[in-house]
């Protein structure tokens, strides 16, 4: 991996907040509860995915609390609840099993200038990595997390279908503190570092 690059709080400029609505497991935010420095923001640094039929912006869950707890451009509201981060990040753990580790990771490589893509499923990664705009440039890295649940024959398909499409797979380690009424600060202050391991294909040697 690269050295970090500057953080991308610089982005974010002083205005009121858009509005979000949490929507399943995403947040959708409508195109009239949205300032132009947000909508600059979110085009400049690769924000969500615009949903044109629905005239919204649909944020994963990542990506909505990074918005608001570092970006601070972005309250997400349930019905008649506005949420803190503190009580957004609980709400975001009780519908996600996986919330804390996959928030931890995505945090620490977009504050190091990653373009970080939720949307890889079809890659066989929790994230995807690049290197600028997606819609400039290809991923460089297709992460999957290692949880307790991660098996080693998931890690050697993943590395496969990374090789396919030209990306090296990153593995990538966190180890999240208790998030029984953790308020967020507290919880990222009480984390171990994140321990990333870059795979490549192993070859014989033939002599």
């Amino acid at each position: 991996m690269r050295s970090p690059k500057l953080q991308c709080r610089a982005d974010s400029e002083a205005a009121a907040p858009a509005c979000g609505t949490l929507y399943g497991h995403s947040v959708l935010v409508p195109s009239d509860q949205r300032g132009s420095s947000m909508d600059l923001l979110c085009r400049r640094r690769s924000f969500g995915t615009e949903v044109r039929e629905l005239s919204a912006l649909l944020l994963s869950l990542e990506e909505a609390l990074f918005l608001q707890s570092e970006l601070h451009v972005l309250d997400v509201r349930t019905q008649s609840t506005v949420h803190t981060s503190d009580t957004f990040f609980l709400k975001c753990c009780e519908l996600v099993r996986e919330f804390p580790s996959r928030y931890l990771a995505y945090r620490h490589y977009r504050l190091q200038g990653w373009t970080v893509c939720p949307d890889s499923l079809k890659f066989g990664a929790d994230f995807l990595l690049y290197d600028g705009r997606p819609d400039e440039v290809h991923a460089d890295y297709a992460l999957i997390l290692a949880t307790e649940c991660l098996q080693w024959k998931d890690v050697v398909m993943a590395s496969r279908l990374a090789q396919l499409v030209a990306k090296e797979l990153l593995l990538v380690a966190t180890n999240p503190s208790s998030t029984a009424e953790a308020k967020l600060a507290e919880f990222l202050a009480s984390t171990t570092p994140v321990l990333e391991f870059a795979t490549r294909p192993w070859r014989r040697h033939l002599s």
